[in-house]
C-alpha cells in the first residue's frame, strides 16, 4: 500500500511538485501580496511524511538489493517532499482554496502556476468543492500522519472529471454508493490535514464519510 501510495503522489500531484516557471504574483505590490498572505487562512506545514519517507529510503538503501531499487526511490521522494514542504502553501481566502509558493518577499505567497495535469490555475472556489479525505483513510489520526489529502470539485470541466483515477471515482458504482460527482486532486499530504479539514468545515464545505 505504502508503495501505491507513494506512486500516486508522483503521476496524480504533477502540479504541486512541477510549478511554472512563470508564476506571478497575487499582488503587484510586495506589501500588498504580505497582507494578503497574512489575513488568510494559510494551512500549516507538516512535515511527518519528508521525515518517515527520507528515513524509511535511508534505511533500505543499507539493505542488498532494496539499496538499488525501492531505497534511492524513497530517500529522493523524502527529500523532494521535504522541499515542496517549506516552498508551498495551502490558502484559503474569502471564498478560494489555492496553492501557493512561497517567494522572496518576506511571507510573501504566489502562483504555483499552471496545473500541469489538467492545466489552469490551482484556485478552486470554495463552493465547488464537494468532498475531500485522507489517503490512506483513516490515517490523519495516526502518529504518522497520511500520505496524501484528496478533495474533488466541481469547477473544472465535467470533460476531464473521469480522467485517469477520476474514472473510477465517478462511476455509476461510485456515485451510487453515495460519491459527488467531479474532478478528483491529490497531493502529498505536506500539511496539516486536519487543520486544513478543519478549515474547510468551518466554511461549510462537508465531508462525505
Amino acid at each position: 500500500m505504502l508503495v501505491r501510495a507513494i506512486i500516486v503522489v508522483g503521476c496524480a500531484c504533477g502540479f504541486v511538485v512541477v510549478p511554472q516557471a512563470r508564476a506571478k504574483a497575487v499582488r503587484t505590490s510586495p506589501s500588498l501580496v504580505v497582507r494578503e498572505a497574512s489575513t488568510n487562512y494559510v494551512a500549516p506545514q507538516d512535515y511527518r511524511l519528508s521525515v518517515w519517507l527520507t528515513a524509511l529510503g535511508l534505511g533500505l538503501d543499507q539493505v542488498p538489493y532494496a539499496q538499488y531499487s525501492i531505497g534511492p526511490f524513497l530517500t529522493i521522494a523524502g527529500l523532494l517532499f521535504l522541499l515542496q514542504t517549506v516552498r508551498l502553501r495551502f490558502v484559503c481566502d474569502k471564498d478560494s482554496f489555492r496553492i501557493l509558493q512561497t517567494s522572496s518577499f518576506k511571507e510573501a505567497l504566489i502562483s504555483s502556476g499552471e496545473n500541469v495535469i489538467i492545466g489552469g490555475e490551482n484556485t478552486w472556489k470554495l463552493k465547488s468543492l464537494v468532498n475531500y479525505d485522507t489517503f490512506p483513510k483513516g490515517w490523519i489520526d495516526l502518529p504518522w500522519g497520511p500520505v496524501l489529502i484528496y478533495f474533488k470539485e466541481t469547477q473544472t470541466p465535467k470533460s476531464s472529471w473521469t480522467w485517469g483515477i477520476g474514472k473510477g471515482a465517478n462511476s455509476p458504482e461510485a456515485i451510487k454508493k453515495g460519491a459527488r460527482p467531479g474532478q478528483v486532486h491529490f497531493f502529498p499530504a505536506i500539511c496539516d490535514a486536519k487543520s486544513l479539514f478543519a478549515e474547510f468545515e468551518k466554511r461549510g464545505i462537508k465531508q462525505i464519510k
